[in-house]
């Protein structure tokens, strides 16, 4: 447009020239017309015939001049008010005179303007972000495509409306004192004049033309035009980004299995609970569960997935609204109580959670038992944080684990030096196996009846650097809770099928010893087991019936459907099933006919009471229940002759206790079976530990 100024400026130019010329020759033809002698009327005449001839044709041009001017100047001025279509004839050559020229100048810029504009207007058509202009009144006066689909309004409709009125939630509308009530901490799209936004993208929430809210982002510029201040706005839709926002803060902060809170948001809620409430008003409860055969280990990850997930949907429908449910990692969950008087409340809250666990559930049509212990820290110390909170109930939950009497525990001061010493030896343990420090003893079998050892029973011991020889109690409890009780069953299954190949080489033929390997819950509900025993006997060579794997009753029941699986693959090997420490448990001996049995080991406190009570019914139902269905009978712990005795009338066939040997070393059981033991025998030789039976 400026070059069309200085286009029009060259044509004002070029017309007073025209007139400069136009007046003399017209003052000279007019004088010469007037004052001619009288001798000169010939030529005078002819002078001014001419100069009139000029006058008229110089002012047939000035007309021509002036009509073009006006046509271009009406053509500028139509240009100046937005419309760019008109343009001024074409007529000559524009190269011959400067007013065509001109001319053509400014038609050659209408059209350079005119496709700018086409194409400015075709990114604005195209762009996906909705384009408004609005005017210093708020009224709309340019809207493209993109708004038409973000808000619903069609261009004719929204064109000429106020666009606070038409797009911005009435929540958001500025007040009568010019305040902004915008909870969301954005700016209303409908206060474009405010400086404050010019120059910025803000978030904000628009208006649908169906009254649907959605959040939008907002960049707002002013711009001026002829003196006129408009304002430009573009407005993006996004609704999906901010999906995928709150989709990824959600997987952030909670469990993708369960949808429970996970550790990074139950430490936060805790910390922020601590800072708000008083010492008797919080508790953590740390929920752990006790069965790993509710784990995927033992059930296949998805079956696994889908008991955690039914865990978790039990937990959810016995807590209080006001309380935090978390699953911290594995079978582990927490919950944070707050508004609780103290322990008491805390202890109906654990005591709802347990309970609401104890009915079967059913996975992969399945029905599967779990057990769960429950940790409990009380806020009874000012200066006690999250951190603090979350590892006091853990040391508590491990305590309950350990307790026979209940299943949960209120953190005590006192419980944290075990905990430290649980650690310390949890380390050491770690390293027990790399450090070669395992080692195995042999518990001696006697046939009573000829006083014969028949067998020895494989029992893990730990020689400790510091604490000395360490028996199972001491550190096979923790080794179940940490599952490093595979790789240490492993080991001993190992060594023991060696040194049982060992002996059985030296023994004259048809006289095997029998090996006794115990075999805890998590083996069974190791799939890779079977195959580790198949190994071990392939590799030692030695005759799977004189294997015999000892299970407890404990041990079946806390493995489930998979106890009666695995014992028959391992039947199918060829190696012996035994039940170890019959007598003590309660499961009935309908359910015991699943397994493929071969020994009954009567408990010792069967044992125990057996000359106390003699007409005590256990011992004589256990061996009648055995001749019934063919099965051997080993006697635990026995200590005495009188027991010994007794367990003859009975009709036991084989026992093992103090009374024969303590667990010997390898060393002490290979000159073991170089005698024949007497099972009568009651001397003792007590610098060897163990009562040395005559040939």
């Amino acid at each position: 447009m400026d070059q069309l100024r200085i286009a029009m400026s060259r044509v004002g130019h070029r017309l007073p020239l025209v007139v400069k010329i136009a007046v003399p020759v017209l003052a000279v033809g007019l004088g010469a017309t007037l004052l001619r002698p009288p001798a000169a009327d010939g030529v005078m005449f002819t002078v001014g015939a001419a100069a009139a001839l000029m006058l008229v044709l110089w002012a047939a041009l000035a007309v021509f001049v002036q009509r073009h001017v006006r046509r271009m100047a009406g053509v500028a001025a139509r240009a100046a008010d937005g419309d760019l279509s008109a343009r001024v004839p074409r007529t000559g050559d524009p190269g011959s005179d400067q007013l065509l020229n001109a001319a053509y100048e400014l038609n050659r810029m209408l059209d350079a303007v005119q496709e700018k504009q086409h194409r400015t207007r075709s990114i604005l058509e195209t762009a996906t972000d909705a384009y408004i202009g609005v005017d210093t009144d708020g009224l709309i006066d340019d809207w493209n495509a993109a708004a038409e689909r973000v808000f619903g309004w069609p261009r004719g409709e929204a064109l000429g409306q106020v666009l606070g009125e038409l797009i911005v939630p009435p929540k958001l509308r500025r007040d009568s004192d010019g305040s902004a009530d915008d909870p969301s901490g954005g700016q209303a799209v409908g206060h474009l004049i405010g400086q404050a936004l010019l120059g910025r993208t803000v978030e904000t929430t628009a208006r649908h033309r169906n009254g649907q809210l959605f959040p939008a982002e907002l960049t707002i510029w002013e711009s001026r035009a002829h003196g006129t201040r408009r304002f430009n706005a573009l407005v993006r839709d996004i609704t999906e980004r901010k999906r995928l926002e709150n989709e990824l803060t959600h997987r952030a902060l909670h469990d993708s299995l369960t949808g429970l809170c996970n550790r990074t948001l139950f430490g936060d809620r805790l910390e922020h609970a601590l800072s708000l409430r008083g010492s008797d008003q919080l508790a953590v409860l740390l929920l752990g569960l006790d069965d790993p055969a509710s784990g995927s280990d033992s059930l296949g990850h998805p079956a696994g997935d889908e008991l955690l997930i039914a865990v978790s949907t039990r937990l959810v429908s016995v807590v209080r609204p006001s309380d935090s449910l978390a699953r911290l990692a594995g079978d582990e969950f927490a919950l944070l109580a707050e508004d609780i008087t103290g322990a008491g409340d805390a202890e109906q809250i654990a005591k709802r959670l347990l309970g609401v666990l104890q009915a079967p559930f059913l996975v992969a049509g399945r029905e599967t038992c779990v057990r769960a212990s429950i940790g409990i820290a009380l806020r009874n110390a000012a200066d006690v944080d999250a951190a603090g909170m979350l590892r006091n109930a853990d040391v508590a939950m491990y305590t309950a684990k350990r307790s026979d009497s209940s299943r949960y525990a209120v953190f005590e001061p006192q419980m944290h030096e075990a905990a430290v010493q649980r650690l310390e030896l949890k380390a050491d343990l770690e390293r027990a196996l790399r450090r070669d420090e395992l080692r195995v003893h042999y518990l001696p079998y006697v046939e009573l009846s000829s006083g014969e050892v028949i067998g020895f029973e494989a029992l893990v011991r730990w020689q400790h650097p510091d604490r000395g020889l360490l028996p199972p109690l001491a550190f096979i409890p923790l080794a179940e809770e940490t599952g490093m009780i595979r790789a240490i069953d492993r080991w001993v299954l190992t060594e023991a099928t060696r040194q049982a190949a060992w002996w059985t080489a030296d023994r004259p033929a048809g006289s095997p010893l029998t090996m006794s390997v115990n075999v805890s819950h998590r083996d069974l509900q190791d799939p890779a087991f079977i195959d580790d025993v198949s190994t071990v006997l392939t590799r030692t060579g030695l005759l799977p019936s004189t294997l015999m794997l000892e299970v407890t009753e404990s041990a079946i029941a806390e493995s489930g459907h998979l106890a009666v699986e695995r014992l028959h693959q391992l039947s199918e090997l060829g190696v012996r099933i035994a039940i170890d420490d019959f007598g003590a448990g309660d499961r009935s001996l309908a359910q015991l006919a699943r397994f493929p049995i071969d020994t009954f080991k009567i408990d010792k406190t069967v044992v125990d009471h057996i000359v106390d009570d003699p007409r005590s019914p256990a011992a004589e139902a256990i061996l009648e229940i055995a001749r019934t269905r063919r099965l051997q009978t080993v006697a635990e712990g026995v200590e005495s002759p009188g027991q010994l005795d007794r367990l003859r009338a009975l009709g036991c066939q084989v026992a093992q206790g103090y009374l024969f040997a303590m667990p010997l070393t390898s060393e002490d059981a290979t000159a073991l079976l170089a005698s024949r033991l007497d099972s009568r025998a009651d001397a003792s030789d007590e610098s060897d530990g163990h009562l040395a039976l005559p040939v």
